[in-house]
């Protein structure tokens, strides 16, 4: 585990090895992947106006608020 951080819901989110896992107190635990739209290993997560933003050995992913869609930032 590289990073942990609590959401604006109140649920964690682990940096991992090749995926990020979230972890809702009361539900099992969900854990993605590059099949999910993130791939390398998770080095940093931080959260800012509702967003998470997560960073890998591949590049810059956020996830918005409710949603489990992985946005990548491509190089400008």
């Amino acid at each position: 585990m590289h990073s942990v951080i609590e959401d604006f819901q109140g649920n964690l989110w682990a940096g991992l090895n090749n995926g990020i896992a979230q972890i809702h107190y009361s539900l099992p635990v969900s854990i993605y992947r590059n099949e999910d739209g993130i791939s390398g290993n998770i080095t940093s997560i931080t959260k800012y106006n509702s967003k998470l933003f997560i960073g890998s050995t591949n590049g810059l992913y956020s996830l918005s608020n409710n949603i489990s869609v992985f946005e990548n930032f491509t190089k400008a």
